[in-house]
């Protein structure tokens, strides 16, 4: 077989396989039904291109500001593949409204792996029959079926050329053509996924000092310029995109995740029940899903081939049990910077977290910078892959050179490749991907009400799901499909300090009744909230899909949004009136009334008002309190106090759980928590104390007050 037919052979099969696995309507860039119907990561991938392309050109060239809006995020931390998100963005204009490309990437991805392993197994002079069988084991290997959640991570063929560049013999005048093909893999790379950029780069690194120390081909200045180009080229592009930044942004490293998502040393034979041979051993945490590294029964059975051959070579059945094949000679490299990358890789992949099956055998100490950088990467087990396709590649090279007659290498090669198809059939089987446009399961009403309005607010912000799993799916795509800024999203890396103040900021203006011209989208759990603008009548409330929604009726100005609104309020009048009793606030009532003045009793508390906001006819608080060395708060209340010289009001708090005053104190102290609306309408004009009472069951109540003053006027509003 001419090398032509070789390679158009490979692609043929790579097609059959996609066909089978995936399906080629995945391929039509209009079909987006499959990503957003799959209810997975890859509507986030799909979600993070939807807005991106439709945000106008800004640096760095990957940000994304109106998705998990206000704080934006980039087309690489939502797995978008930032080299393809850019290139159609430039033709954005011209793609039709649903547009995707990760149908192409995928088939792409397998392509180029098909492709590769020729270019490798060549180097060997492998038999092209065998080089065809290899191709099919390589494209149809479980991992990366497995990976196809991920499609960023599919694109394994960066791995196997950079196997290949090291392989690859540099005498003659191959030196610059290798070093210029290893560069364009990292910086490809750089440009599709961090995880795949540092298994390349461990390749990009040892390459020119395996040309310089070990070939000698590679002249020590070319060498140490080759890689500084190597790493400021890597800055550059994330710099470039924004995966970086010169301001910290976002928390990189993922506190506790390293050792959670490790290898289990029962990778290479756990299916995950994806065998129709072998059960699935047990794990150590759910969490190792990332570890899935199965091998499969048909190259189970060429490992099994191998060693029963090596054994009857060591036995002396075969002489010549270890000499070199000589009938082609090949370049073979020095493996030891190769093995270096190898080890640390599968070593990164264990975590300090050894396991097996779902015991953990023992954990290492590690000092905190290594801690550091495995938290950067949380999913280590991945790096595993690179041991992974060397292993494949070393037993069907070991398998094809084998010193048995042509006929039986194939016999052996050909049942391999037809077990391994058996017996990972329902992994390769197992998605029954969709076609055509996609309709969000939500009234079609949504569009309406967030076309009138100028933003997105979904309470609490930055959450995955509300009501139904991964909902934020379905408003998020609307919100692009209008090009509206949504509160809401899921990406890789977040600044949690900034979610945090976001979070904060917007619970600060709710209270204070201070709102935007946005459309506020929360559930019955979150409505207490939304008391004080309620209470002020700044928004309109009404319910859809189970899902509350508010607005401004007067920033609006759409009398055909308020009318949609009404009748939507006559559907469920009963409901609603239930939500606004719910959240009524209560009442602040007289406490020294008939001589009951002296079961307040001062006395020593620890108390923090988290949030105090004072409204027009209403004081609202939350924060926690606790009786000072007391060992335990079961059965207490709290109450909100308002004091002065003559009078005295108290007013019923709503309890909330507090672990972590529990924590903090080492006591049986989880009731320490509190939040309140109360309201001013029966306190009489004056100015009054803002305390903290906590009765113990003994009728006393213990209080204490702080500096800040409620101001009541003639006519019960509350002055600030």
């Amino acid at each position: 077989m001419k090398e032509g037919r070789l390679y158009l052979a490979s692609a043929i099969a790579v097609l059959v396989l996609f066909q089978l696995t995936y399906g080629f309507t995945i391929v039509l860039p209009t079909n987006v039904n499959w990503l957003m119907s799959a209810r997975h990561d890859w509507g986030t991938h799909y979600l993070g291109w939807f807005f991106y392309r439709s945000e106008p050109w800004q640096f760095p060239l990957g940000h994304v500001t109106k998705y998990f809006y206000p704080l934006g995020t980039n087309v690489g931390f939502t797995d978008t593949i930032p080299l393809l998100a850019i290139f159609f963005k430039l033709f954005a204009p011209l793609l039709p409204a649903d547009f995707q490309y990760f149908g192409l990437w995928l088939l792409a991805c397998n392509l180029l792996l098909a492709w590769y392993t020729v270019r490798f197994l060549l180097l060997f002079n492998v038999r092209h029959f065998y080089i065809f069988l290899g191709v099919v084991l390589i494209v149809a290997n479980p991992v990366l079926v497995f990976r196809v959640m991920h499609p960023a991570l599919c694109a394994h063929w960066l791995i196997l050329g950079s196997i290949f560049c090291y392989f690859k013999d540099p005498r003659g005048n191959a030196v610059r053509g290798i070093l210029r093909e290893q560069f364009l893999l990292l910086l490809l790379s750089a440009l599709i996924n961090p995880y795949l950029c540092f298994m390349v780069l461990g390749f990009a690194l040892i390459l020119p000092l395996k040309l310089h120390f070990y070939d000698k081909v590679l002249k020590s200045k070319p060498t140490w310029g080759y890689i500084g180009i190597l790493v400021f080229s890597l800055l550059a592009a994330w710099v470039v995109t924004g995966m970086i930044t010169l301001g910290k942004k976002e928390d990189l490293n993922v506190s506790g995740a390293y050792g959670l998502y490790s290898l289990n040393l029962n990778a290479l034979y756990n299916p995950f029940s994806w065998s129709a041979f072998f059960p699935t051993p047990k794990l150590v945490s759910w969490h190792q899903y990332e570890g899935y590294m199965y091998l499969g029964a048909g190259v189970g059975l060429l490992l099994l081939v191998l060693g029963v051959y090596r054994i009857l070579q060591l036995a002396g059945v075969s002489k010549g049990a270890f000499s070199r094949d000589r009938s082609a000679a090949y370049y073979r490299p020095d493996k030891t910077l190769l093995w270096v990358v190898v080890i640390l890789y599968a070593l990164f992949a264990l975590t300090n977290v050894i396991s097996i099956n779902d015991k953990v055998l023992f954990k290492i100490p590690l000092p905190d910078f290594l801690l550091n950088l495995g938290e950067v990467f949380r999913a280590s087990a991945r790096f595993f892959w690179v041991v992974f396709y060397l292993l494949l590649f070393y037993l069907l090279i070991a398998v094809s050179k084998m010193k048995i007659p042509a006929i039986a290498v194939s016999v052996i090669l050909v049942v391999a490749v037809l077990v391994q198809l058996y017996d990972t059939k329902s992994l390769l089987l197992s998605r029954h991907l969709v076609g055509g446009p996609y309709t969000p399961p939500l009234d079609d009403r949504w569009k309406k009400l967030m076309a009138a309005t100028n933003e997105v607010i979904m309470y609490p912000p930055f959450e995955a799901t509300y009501i139904k799993q991964l909902d934020y799916q379905d408003f998020c795509y609307l919100a692009a499909r209008l090009h509206k800024p949504i509160t809401t999203g899921y990406v890789a890396r977040v600044d949690n300090g900034r979610t945090r103040l976001f979070t904060d900021s917007l619970v600060d203006a709710l209270q204070e009744a201070r709102i935007s011209r946005a459309l506020y989208v929360t559930t019955a759990d979150h409505l207490s909230l939304f008391t004080n603008v309620l209470l002020e009548k700044k928004l309109r409330m009404s319910i859809l899909d189970g899902y509350l929604y508010m607005y401004a009726s007067d920033s609006v100005g759409d009398k055909g949004i308020d009318a949609m609104s009404d009748a939507l309020n006559a559907q469920s009048a009963f409901v609603l009136d239930s939500l606004r009793r719910s959240v009524q606030p209560a009442e602040y009532v007289e406490y020294a009334a008939n001589g009951a003045r002296e079961q307040l009793q001062e006395g020593k508390l620890k108390f923090y008002f988290e949030r105090m906001i004072k409204g027009s006819k209403y004081l609202s608080c939350s924060g926690w309190g606790i009786i000072e060395n007391k060992t335990s708060n079961k059965g207490d209340s709290i109450f909100s106090l308002l004091l002065s010289d003559r009078k005295s009001y108290i007013g019923q708090t709503k309890c909330e759980k507090r672990p972590d005053i529990a924590s903090v104190y080492k006591a049986d102290l989880e009731d320490a928590g509190f939040k309140s609306v109360i309201s001013t309408n029966q306190v009489d004009s004056g100015s009054y104390k803002i305390g903290i009472g906590i009765e113990d069951g003994s009728g006393k109540i213990v209080y204490a007050t702080t500096d800040s003053l409620l101001r009541v006027d003639g006519t019960h509003h509350v002055r600030r």
